[in-house]
């Protein structure tokens, strides 16, 4: 609890404030319609760090790559073009330090918002749905190594 209680401290000097985020951002959620994009799937969605959306973006999906094999993608590119419209808030360096610590949060936003729609669930789904939790403080505990 002291380590997550410091990241959060971390996290919260960056200066960037809390909207509503996401929290299961990947490609099958988003689509170009119009010459504009279309945000699909709004469900998980909840007010908090803009950046724990990227736990999920990036390291649950692209770092994955097309071959679904861990790591196999520079994130970097990406991360530094979701961090530019918050240049306003604090200097390139403090963002991506931020999104470092916001990477490991945002797994327990995720697996909080998990265990919401699984523990409502009918009995027989509701054990295998509830799985999930665990996946995500496991992602959660990886970055710790």
């Amino acid at each position: 609890m002291p380590v997550i209680a410091e990241l959060c401290e971390r996290l919260a000097s960056a200066g960037v404030p809390e909207t509503i985020q996401h929290d299961d951002l990947h490609d099958g959620q988003v689509f170009v319609r119009d010459d504009g994009y279309l945000f699909f799937d709004w469900g998980d969605a909840c007010v908090s760090h803009p950046f724990f959306s990227m736990s999920v973006t990036l390291e649950g999906g692209l770092a994955w790559g097309l071959d679904d094999v861990e790591n196999s993608e520079d994130i970097t590119p990406y991360r530094n073009a979701y961090l530019e419209p918050f240049c306003g808030f604090a200097a390139q360096a403090e963002l991506q330090a931020a999104h470092e610590v916001a990477l490991r949060l945002g797994w327990i936003c995720r697996a909080l918002n998990v265990q919401r729609f699984a523990s409502r669930l009918p009995v027989p789904y509701r054990k295998e749905h509830l799985q999930g939790v665990g996946v995500r403080l496991r992602m959660l505990l990886a970055g710790f190594d």
